[in-house]
């Protein structure tokens, strides 16, 4: 998840909302995002920004909602784990305020992972066939 999008700064006044020209300063990473058109788009998957400002809720609604996953990415092997919520993550060891502080872009990891939140489509289980 990029900062970007949970930035409560106002509409045109930040370079990259406005006119895709990178923030200076700003800790991003380099990706590729799939447009409605089917084409791959360079962007950016804003870490850390000088610009930022901190929504009211402090992103925590955002981070706790439904349909939602907290995906942990071993930095040195690859290896992903899944969890359903940051306290699914903190049964397994990890820092409940840690993570929440890498989902929201203020720290980059927590004990050698990462962690982004992602969101999750409807539960496809109810589409299954019945056996």
């Amino acid at each position: 998840m990029s900062l970007c999008q949970i930035c409560a700064r106002k509409v045109g006044t930040c370079s990259w909302e406005r006119d895709f020209t990178p923030v200076p300063g700003w800790d991003a990473i380099p990706t590729k995002i799939l447009m409605q058109s089917g084409v791959r788009e360079q962007s950016y998957r804003v870490l850390r920004c000088p610009l930022f400002v901190e929504p009211k809720n402090k992103g925590k609604d955002i981070i706790h909602k439904k349909k939602t996953k907290i995906v942990a990415s071993n930095i040195e092997t690859g290896e992903t784990k899944e969890y359903e919520t940051i306290r699914a993550a903190a049964r397994d060891g990890f820092s409940g305020s840690a993570v929440c502080k890498c989902v929201l872009g203020q720290e980059k990891a927590h004990k050698g992972y990462t962690f982004e939140r992602v969101e999750v489509s409807h539960d496809s289980s109810c589409n299954r066939p019945r056996e």
